[in-house]
């Protein structure tokens, strides 16, 4: 059920040249905001993964590359309605906490939801909401990287 699910929620998208560090290596999420105008990219190179935001078009406002172990992964727990996960990277004493979720039991076609929260410390800076039916999730190469280093 789990692989099914993750399998319906995977799609592909070919991100403009400006974001060619998924080219290399699998897009894990990516959406847009502002109605079109910015995105969000992870992508899982190799060993590493990034984090790229800005405009569409032109090169990344913030990019944070990071290795499994710079990062924190919260993999959804196989239980209750929602498929739910979330990735969050840090940049200093700032974090970006990106986050999905999808309905399992919705009737018909539901677009998964997607976020990003912004933190310094504990207080929260910014919250950017996904552009509806724009995200696009594989969260699998980052689980499965996370379950076989033991992050368990």
């Amino acid at each position: 059920m789990l692989r099914t699910l993750m399998a319906s929620l995977t799609f592909t998208l070919i991100a403009p040249a400006v974001w060619a560090q998924c080219q290399n290596g699998a897009e894990l999420f990516t959406c847009t905001f502002s109605h079109g105008k910015k995105a969000v990219h992870i992508c899982q190179d190799g060993d590493d993964y990034s984090y790229a935001y800005g405009r569409i078009g032109r090169a990344p406002d913030l990019f944070l590359q990071r290795s499994l172990k710079e990062i924190e992964f919260t993999p959804w727990s196989g239980i209750g309605r929602y498929y739910w996960e979330e990735v969050r990277f840090f940049n200093k004493s700032v974090s970006y906490l990106i986050s999905f979720s999808a309905d399992r039991l919705s009737e018909g076609e539901s677009a998964p939801e997607g976020q990003i929260s912004v933190h310094e410390d504990d207080n929260r800076l910014a919250l950017l909401i996904c552009d509806e039916g724009t995200v696009r999730i594989n969260m699998s190469p980052l689980a499965n990287a996370w379950h076989d280093a033991g992050s368990q």
